[in-house]
């Protein structure tokens, strides 16, 4: 099943399976309010962030929502409590000859081009 964080809420009025495994894809993107309806799903057992932590980091239009931190992802929270992290550095998008600049200017020469790119 697929879906984006604004439309999971129907997923709380389908007639189906619990899901035990929630992955968010894209997450340093989404508020921590925005993951709170698919964190509630019946049975949830896990969730798992996919996350890009030099990509765009969760917006808010207001200056006072930025200062109370309502711009804060789940990704950032977590890490800042300590969590674990999995850094996943093959990339299969891009000739290597454009991935060359993000990789030396934004990761730091650690992600590697797959062989079929």
């Amino acid at each position: 099943m697929f879906c984006t964080a604004s439309s999971s809420h129907m997923l709380h009025s389908l007639n189906m399976k619990p899901l035990e495994l929630l992955v968010i894809d894209e997450s340093a993107q989404l508020k921590e309010c925005e993951l709170i309806i698919p964190l509630q799903l019946p049975g949830l057992r896990h969730a798992i962030l996919f996350v890009d932590h030099c990509q765009l980091p969760a917006m808010v239009n207001s200056n006072v929502s930025a200062r109370a931190g309502f711009g804060r992802s789940l990704f950032e929270r977590l890490s800042l409590m300590g969590h674990s992290k999995h850094f996943l550095n093959i990339q299969y998008r891009m000739h290597p000859l454009i991935s060359f600049f993000p990789n030396s200017k934004f990761y730091g020469n650690k992600i590697v081009d797959a062989p079929n790119v």
